[in-house]
């Protein structure tokens, strides 16, 4: 299943993870969101289509992958 994620929602979401649910439980350092960060603001205004979007088995948190463009 693909979605699309217009470019004001993503940017708004990006600098609200920290309040994604379980984010410093995934992401307990945010070093390693810097590529997507930059990747994003690169994408500037391109629509961004998840392409990917599965539930972790045994966890309770996703995992997503973007195209953009």
């Amino acid at each position: 299943q693909t979605s699309q994620l217009a470019p004001a929602s993503r940017t708004a979401e990006l600098i609200d993870w920290e309040n994604a649910p379980h984010a410093r439980l995934c992401h307990p350092r945010e070093d390693h969101l810097i590529p997507l960060m930059v990747v994003t603001g690169a994408a500037t205004q391109d629509q961004a289509q998840r392409v990917y979007n599965e539930q972790m088995s045994n966890w309770k948190f996703w995992t997503s992958s973007f195209k953009f463009g």
